[in-house]
């Protein structure tokens, strides 16, 4: 066990709240899904689509809290690459790919995830996979890239 991961206990409640203002944030903020969006929703297993709002935005939002942005950013799952993320039913996704039918299709899936396991359960699992697996080797995240791909390589 590294050190990271021994913070988790202690970190998670604030992850947890940031989380939520996110998707409240999205919720509050965010247009509904096209009828094509609407549709590879429900490809990508959401059983909800309509409740799904998606921000389209220049930067993806950072943690306030210094520690969780370390960790964000030393885990991958926030850095100046990241193109979307996903907060229950709010996504955010840059400009640039707010367009790619591939990038929205693998949020859909993390909202899947988010439906079938709540807020926290998801949370927790996922930042567990990232931590033992790495960012790239999660199995949430395989199952995201797996799914988009495909629906749209079919």
């Amino acid at each position: 066990m590294n050190l990271p991961f021994l913070e988790l206990p202690q970190l998670l409640p604030k992850v947890l709240d940031w989380v939520e203002a996110q998707e409240k944030l999205a919720l509050n903020q965010g247009s509904a899904l096209s009828p094509a969006a609407l549709n590879d929703a429900r490809a990508a297993g959401v059983h909800t689509p309509e409740n799904i709002r998606m921000c389209v935005v220049s930067e993806i939002p950072q943690p306030e809290h210094p520690r969780i942005r370390q960790l964000a950013a030393e885990l991958g799952l926030i850095t100046s690459h990241t193109v979307a993320i996903t907060f229950g039913f709010g996504i955010f996704v840059r400009t640039e790919q707010s367009h790619d039918r591939e990038t929205m299709i693998h949020e859909f899936v993390h909202v899947a995830q988010y439906e079938k396991l709540g807020m926290d359960d998801f949370l927790m699992q996922y930042v567990v996979q990232i931590f033992k697996n790495g960012y790239d080797n999660a199995p949430m995240e395989r199952e995201a890239r797996e799914v988009a791909a495909g629906i749209t390589h079919p």
